[in-house]
């Protein structure tokens, strides 16, 4: 008769699995993996009409939107954790957060036409600034926003409105269980 006792010290169903095809994927806004006609159903009305602007473009008044899409290698993909870095610098000066150029500008992942709760902010922090303030976010995704881009294979973004858009990436890590 086996002995149970052992049996039952080496079986641990709670024990971590290690991932058979482990990923890590950096997509950049501007390159192939980013969609050039944004996901326009991720964005509001107001967004999708307003003018827009690309990657390092100076102008005001304009909004920076980007989609980045998830090309897996397989269809059994998780993505376990996320970043999105986005680095910008203001076309103009802000004065305050309620300032009509750069100071009240804001930055957020956006979902259904809506910003993802706790994915939205002011670009900047500290007022009153001049005209190239440069400004970083970091975006770790977790909770509800981990599990949208899982489920749609896509995250998009908005940068409003006298901010310019310097680079975004997407860094991704994930498990796969084919190729």
């Amino acid at each position: 008769m086996p002995n149970t006792t052992a049996e039952q010290a080496t079986i641990n169903p709670t024990a971590p699995v290690p991932c058979p095809n482990p990923q890590h994927i950096v997509l950049t806004a501007g390159a192939a993996n980013v969609l050039n006609n944004v996901f326009p159903g991720d964005f509001s009305a107001a967004a999708l009409a307003a003018p827009r602007v690309g990657l390092n473009d100076a102008h005001g008044d304009k909004f920076f939107l980007c989609t980045f899409k998830l090309d897996l290698p397989s269809k059994c993909c998780q993505i376990t954790r996320a970043v999105l870095t986005v680095k910008m610098k203001a076309n103009q000066a802000g004065s305050s957060v309620n300032d009509s150029s750069a100071g009240n500008d804001t930055i957020g992942i956006v979902r259904n036409g809506t910003t993802v709760a706790g994915y939205g902010e002011h670009v900047y922090s500290n007022w009153p600034f001049a005209a190239g303030q440069p400004s970083v976010k970091t975006f770790n995704l977790t909770g509800a926003a981990l599990t949208n881009l899982n489920l749609d294979r896509r995250l998009s973004f908005n940068v409003q409105d006298d901010t310019m858009v310097q680079s975004a990436t997407l860094e991704l890590w994930g498990c796969c269980l084919t190729l």
